[in-house]
């Protein structure tokens, strides 16, 4: 029988293992009266796809005329990398022509691309700034209840360098 279970963290390091990690799920609340009461949940990504997506993120400055066939496929491919990092959110859109009534919007690629685009931008920015910010998990707790263990990691000063 193959033991389906995963210690992670501390756990996973008493065990004899090495440390694991999970990715971090990002709770964006956007405070904006426009989108008040909004919330999304989207996973963070590693490093190199956080890079890619910055250079990618870049291309919503461009003049929409002048975007090339080539810029439009790696735009569609920040899309895609966003939904793919979505959890879930609580949107719904109103769409006259279909319904008088709101309908949720799938957090999949194919409902990202039903929204502005506008709004879109707007929420990549919030995950991107969310994953860049360096203090944002401070005072968050970990995954076992406890505060981060931020403080505990020992800090040294580095000796003076001598000169010559």
């Amino acid at each position: 029988m193959i033991d389906q279970h995963f210690a992670t963290g501390q756990d996973a390091a008493k065990a004899g293992r090495g440390f694991v990690i999970e990715r971090k799920i990002y709770r964006l609340e956007i405070a904006d009266g426009t989108y008040e009461g909004l919330v999304v949940r989207v996973r963070s990504v590693p490093v190199g796809e956080f890079l890619e997506i910055s250079k990618l993120a870049g291309l919503k400055d461009t003049d929409p005329n002048r975007l090339t066939d080539e810029d439009q496929d790696m735009m569609a491919g920040l899309f895609r990398r966003f939904a793919h990092s979505l959890v879930d959110w609580n949107l719904e859109v109103v769409d006259q022509t279909v319904s008088p009534d709101p309908v949720p919007v799938p957090a999949t690629y194919s409902g990202v691309m039903t929204l502005d685009v506008d709004f879109v931008f707007m929420l990549i920015d919030a995950w991107m700034d969310a994953m860049g910010d360096v203090s944002a998990g401070k005072d968050q707790r970990s995954s076992d209840g406890k505060p981060s263990p931020e403080a505990s990691i020992p800090m040294v000063p580095l000796s003076p360098s001598p000169t010559t």
